[in-house]
């Protein structure tokens, strides 16, 4: 994942824009009265699964399932290759309490480094 991808994360799960928050981090940061903590205030069970990555770890202690990261890699562990077996598998499993929310992060809905240009420019700018 890319600095978007957590500002866009935190600006969710906070409810705050960066620009607002002060937040810069290219990792979840989960303020008191987050998203999450929200739902379960108000009754909602929470579920996810995430990349195993450290940056994500915040979000792995908000989910009520122990098993709820995946293999980031390498190789990464994408939908097509048994990813989506597994979401479809606890969505049919019936382990899930009502009301709840089910938070899935998957990397692989874009091509990676598509072209020469997006090489250069991911390894010399971290905006």
């Amino acid at each position: 994942s890319n600095d978007g991808t957590f500002l866009s994360l935190n600006s969710l799960f906070s409810g705050g824009f960066s620009f607002r928050t002060g937040n810069r981090a290219q990792k979840i940061i989960l303020p008191k009265n987050n998203f999450l903590e929200v739902l379960q205030n108000n009754g909602y069970h929470t579920y996810g699964l995430i990349p195993n990555l450290t940056s994500f770890n915040p979000l792995s202690k908000s989910f009520e399932n122990e098993q709820n990261v995946y293999e980031h890699g390498p190789p990464t562990e994408i939908l097509s290759k048994g990813l989506g077996q597994k979401i479809i598998e606890f969505l049919n499993s019936k382990k899930m309490v009502e009301p709840w929310f089910y938070y899935v992060h998957v990397s692989d809905l874009h091509p990676f480094r598509e072209g020469e240009y997006e090489d250069v420019v991911q390894t010399v700018d971290n905006w």
